[in-house]
């Protein structure tokens, strides 16, 4: 659920990342969505959530949370 509600929130703020579905199941559309922040972030394409696209996402989504929280200011 976490993977797929964090993909769910830069998939809001980057159009290249498509929106998965929060059920809890690595499914078809959680990998394109991997895949997708993959590109972005300059990785490797893979669709696996590997130790290396976990950091990266971590990081993205923070800095996105960070810039969100101060445009509501």
């Amino acid at each position: 659920y976490l993977l797929q509600a964090m993909l769910m929130q830069l998939s809001a703020d980057y159009a290249s990342i498509d929106e998965p579905p929060v059920n809890g199941t690595i499914d078809a559309q959680t990998v394109s969505s991997i895949r997708q922040f993959q590109n972005l972030a300059g990785l490797e394409p893979s669709g696996i959530l590997d130790r290396k696209t976990w950091k990266h996402l971590v990081l993205h989504f923070e800095l996105n949370a960070h810039k969100n929280q101060r445009s509501l200011r």
